[in-house]
Parts: structure tokens; C-alpha cells; sequence
């Protein structure tokens, strides 16, 4: 079981994502602005973080770079949502260090499957001793 915020403004996604999530064992807090992201996510330190592209208050690409500048988040798996689907935006998460990218929208089989796949990636780098 992993901890996961997912960080989305749209209610019906918010709820799907975090249905689809919780029922493969995950525990899942939504948070709706991205004002409050990035704050609630340095304090509570999940093992995955879930960005959408778009968000009032901040965007998604804002939240991940700040959060890699962080030591204690810059090895934490970030998997960006994006709806405009294009290489160059899915480009510019991968360069800004997200771990993964998802054009929404999405089965939420293939959610669970990507972060399943995220959580046990072994080429991710090892927080022991951070």
C-alpha cells in the first residue's frame, strides 16, 4: 500500500482517480488547488505524487519543479496528467522530473497499472540514508 496525493481541480476526475487507486490498496488524498499543493505535499512527503497539468492557483509544472528542488521530494515518484496530449507537453513534464506521463483521458485500469509500475520501479534511486 502506498500513500498518493493526487492533486486535481476537476471533482468527477478526483473521484475516479481516487476510487480506481483506492480499490488496488492505495490510500489517496486529493487536494484541489494547486496553492495548496505544493505545501501539503513537502509536509506529508507521499510515496507517489499524481499532477494534474492544470490548476487554479498554480500549475502542475510549477509544483513539479519546485518540488524537485526539495531533498526530501527530489526521489519521489510524480506522475503528470496532462489533457492536451501532445509529445511536447508530455516533453516538457519529463524535463521538468516527472517520472511518467498520462494523457487523460485515461482507463483507470492503466492508472493503477502506471503507478504500480512506478512504486516498484528499480531504476528509481534509493532514499536510504537521505
Amino acid at each position: 500500500m502506498a500513500r498518493i496525493i493526487y492533486v486535481e481541480d476537476d471533482e468527477r476526475a478526483g473521484a475516479a482517480v481516487r476510487q480506481a487507486l483506492r480499490e488496488a490498496g492505495h490510500m489517496v488524498g486529493l487536494i484541489d488547488h494547486g496553492m495548496l499543493a505544493f505545501d501539503t505535499i513537502a509536509f506529508n512527503k507521499p510515496d507517489l505524487v499524481i499532477l494534474d497539468q492544470s490548476l487554479p492557483g498554480a500549475q502542475g509544472l510549477d509544483i513539479l519543479r519546485a518540488l524537485r528542488r526539495l531533498p526530501a521530494l527530489c526521489r519521489t515518484p510524480i506522475l503528470m496528467l496532462s489533457a492536451k496530449g501532445g509529445e511536447a507537453e508530455a516533453d516538457e513534464a519529463m524535463g521538468a522530473g516527472a517520472n511518467a506521463c498520462l494523457v487523460t483521458p485515461f482507463e483507470p485500469e492503466l492508472l493503477v497499472r502506471r503507478v504500480a509500475e512506478m512504486l516498484d520501479d528499480d531504476s528509481l534511486p534509493d532514499d536510504a540514508g537521505a
